[in-house]
């Protein structure tokens, strides 16, 4: 892989964190469910829609898959200033033969999906 100046790789995708989450979100959260909603960010694509399983976000979070859950349901129930900031829908997405949850982390409270080339740097 062809690295760019400072370490980032050509066509890298960025999640950008506003600024207003000093304003008490995180504090709000709390370090558990910031930990959470930071890592089911991650996975968000353009929209702000991820399919991570509780496993793959309880090995970023190093928890346990349990633990995990526990910390998504918890999640899903929280709203920062009248708006969600997760929603989750469960069925078949992306034309997988199974069931999983699909997450939507709504771009308008903390995280947004970026691109960022090595002229905008």
């Amino acid at each position: 892989m062809h690295m760019q100046q400072g370490g980032v790789q050509q066509g890298e995708v960025f999640i950008k964190m506003f600024a207003g989450v000093r304003n008490g979100l995180m504090a709000y959260l709390g370090s558990e469910l910031w930990q959470t909603y930071s890592a089911l960010a991650t996975y968000m694509d353009r929209d702000g829609y991820c399919y991570p399983s509780q496993s793959q976000l309880a090995k970023v979070m190093g928890v346990r898959r349990e633990t995990a859950g526990i910390r998504i349901r918890r999640l899903l129930e929280v709203e920062w200033q009248g708006e969600k900031l997760v929603i989750a829908t469960k069925g078949r997405h992306g034309g997988n033969a199974y069931a999983n949850t699909r997450y939507w982390v709504n771009p308008n409270v903390a995280f947004r999906f970026s691109v960022e080339s090595s002229h905008e740097r």
